[in-house]
């Protein structure tokens, strides 16, 4: 299997929520706890991180878990609030929250996967004007990585300005085939 990938956007984003949350001192710890348990040519340096390029998306599931360590308490509790923080900083993909249509807004997402990530798949289910089912193909079986999407969701319904609710309707790391996520609004 090839080496999955994600854009680099998303680490640098991990770092900014990071820096807004815990300052330049979280900044440091987040880097030190990250690197040390890397060998040294596996380590990060965020001045160094190019938004544009791809980057191992196994190392980002290990920034979110240690930074979900230094900003919370190691649990994933956090970590939805990092998926929400990057949806609604998207750097150069800003390109996908201009729509203020969240069905524009998750067909733009799934049209431009291959964009942010090397591997998986984005189905989108649209269930009626005020309903819909995301899911998630292929994807490792983490936890980490779900606590991310349901945030990243949550993010798109604020990006939207829609009030409604994101449910982990299926999950990889529970024996299903894929991770699924209804999300409904008012």
């Amino acid at each position: 299997m090839a080496e999955r990938l994600v854009k680099g956007v998303h680490l640098k984003n991990v770092a900014e929520f990071v820096r807004k949350k815990r300052g330049a001192a979280g900044l440091k710890e987040l880097l030190e706890g990250y690197n040390a348990k890397k060998p040294k040519g596996a380590r990060l340096d965020f001045s160094k991180i190019d938004e544009r390029e791809m980057y191992s998306y196994d190392a980002y599931l290990d920034l979110l878990k240690m930074a979900d360590k230094v900003v919370g308490r190691g649990d994933l509790s956090r970590i939805e609030e990092m998926g929400s923080h990057t949806v609604q900083h998207l750097g150069h993909l800003s390109y996908l929250a201009r729509a203020p249509n969240i069905h524009d807004f998750i067909e733009g997402a799934a049209k431009n996967w291959r964009s942010v990530y090397s591997f998986g798949e984005l189905e989108y289910v649209k269930e009626g004007t005020r309903k819909v089912v995301l899911r998630y193909h292929d994807f490792p079986q983490e936890r980490a990585k779900c606590m991310y999407f349901k945030g990243s969701i949550e993010g798109m319904l604020a990006l939207c300005r829609l009030k409604g609710t994101v449910t982990e309707t299926a999950c990889n790391t529970k024996g299903k085939e894929y991770c699924e996520y209804t999300i409904e609004w008012v």
